[in-house]
C-alpha cells in the first residue's frame, strides 16, 4: 500500500531499503520515508534507529478489539470494547461523576459523553444529578449491567490467557511494568 503526500515523501506499510542511482529510498514501517541522498549518513542513522513499540501497539490494539468485539457476539454480549472499559471502571466503583470516569478510562469527555449516551439508550446505565452538587452529574449502573459483569470478567480472563499465552508470570510483570512506564509518560505529556 503506498500513499503519496508529495513527490518527496511517501508512507508504506514495510521495511525495506531500495537503492537507485546516488540515492536510496528509506522505508520504515507506517513511518514517513523520504529520498535521502548517499551523503546523508546521519539520517539514515536516524532513521533505521526508529523504534516500533508505538506501531506493535497499534497492531495489538486494533487485533485485540477485534477479537474481544468477536469473543462477545459469540456470548450475545452486545457492547463494544470502549463501553466495556467504562462499565469495567464503574464497577469498580459505581456512581462517580463524568470527570472521574474520564479520568478512570483515559476517555475524553466527547467521546466519553457519546458511549454514556449508548449505554443509557440501550439500558446499561443512569444518569443522575449529585446531590451535594447539582452541577455534577452521576453516572450509576443498572440491574441489567450487574448481570452482565460476571460474563464480562469471565471473558476478559480469557483475553488475557490468549494475549499472555507463553508468557511467564516473571515476563508477565515486567512486560506490564514497562507498558505502565510507558503509559505514565504519555500522561505525563499531555497534563502539561
Amino acid at each position: 500500500m503506498l500513499m503519496g503526500f508529495d513527490s518527496d515523501e511517501r508512507v508504506l506499510d514495510t521495511t525495506t531499503l531500495f537503492g537507485s542511482g546516488p540515492y536510496y529510498l528509506i522505508v520504515m514501517h507506517r513511518v514517513q520515508l523520504s529520498w535521502a541522498g548517499l551523503g546523508s549518513e546521519r539520517r539514515w542513522q536516524t532513521m533505521m534507529s526508529q523504534r516500533e513499540a508505538g506501531f506493535v501497539i497499534t497492531q495489538i490494539h486494533h487485533l485485540g478489539r477485534r477479537v474481544f468485539t468477536e469473543m462477545m457476539k459469540r456470548r450475545g454480549i452486545d457492547i463494544g470494547p470502549g463501553q466495556g472499559r467504562i462499565l469495567f471502571a464503574l464497577w469498580q466503583q459505581d456512581g462517580v461523576p463524568i470527570n472521574e470516569l474520564s479520568k478512570k478510562t483515559l476517555l475524553r469527555k466527547s467521546t466519553l459523553s457519546e458511549l454514556l449516551d449508548n449505554l443509557e439508550q440501550a439500558g446499561y446505565i443512569r444518569r443522575e444529578q449529585s446531590e451535594e452538587d447539582r452541577r455534577k452529574v452521576r453516572i450509576h449502573l443498572t440491574d441489567k449491567t450487574h448481570t452482565l459483569q460476571k460474563a464480562y470478567i469471565q471473558l476478559s480472563k480469557e483475553m488475557t490467557e490468549l494475549f499472555y499465552k507463553g508468557f511467564t508470570p516473571e515476563e508477565m510483570d515486567e512486560f506490564e511494568d514497562y507498558l505502565r512506564r510507558v503509559l505514565d509518560n504519555l500522561v505525563s505529556f499531555e497534563s502539561q
